[in-house]
């Protein structure tokens, strides 16, 4: 699968890793999943960096309305992307689309995003399943 996650309930975090070639639809099955577990106010790691992106330009629009559509439930997301490439480019396009200024933000370093997404908080309490969920 080239995008994988894991919900921990417990701690309010998912990450995420999207690896090889990759599309839209695998990041909508992703959305569709967090929604499912109730999990789109939790924090949020995604790590693109070994992403093969069949996406475009012209399919943010449809992944970033999703996020948009959410906006006021959902937590705040790091976004790891490659040191160079138009990953960075994609990401912070994705950013402004999903008017997820403030909330979202794109690194080029793990440790950074890590650090980042420790500070902040998920807008929600933890779901009463617990434990971990993985996708």
């Amino acid at each position: 699968m080239p995008v994988r996650w894991t919900i921990d309930h417990s701690q309010q975090f998912v990450e995420i890793a999207a690896e090889g070639p990759t599309q839209t639809s695998d990041f909508v099955k992703m959305l569709d999943a967090l929604e499912a577990e109730n999990a789109v106010p939790y924090k949020k790691l995604l790590d693109v960096t070994q992403i093969v992106a069949r996406m475009t330009g012209e399919d943010l629009p449809a992944v970033a309305e999703r996020v948009a559509r959410n906006r006021k439930r959902s937590g705040p997301f790091a976004v790891i992307v490659a040191p160079s490439g138009p990953q960075d480019g994609l990401a912070r396009l994705f950013v402004l689309l999903a008017e997820a200024q403030g909330h979202g933000r794109v690194f080029r370093d793990p440790a950074e995003a890590r650090q980042w997404i420790k500070t902040q908080q998920a807008t929600a309490e933890p779901d009463a399943r617990g434990g971990k969920a993985p996708c």
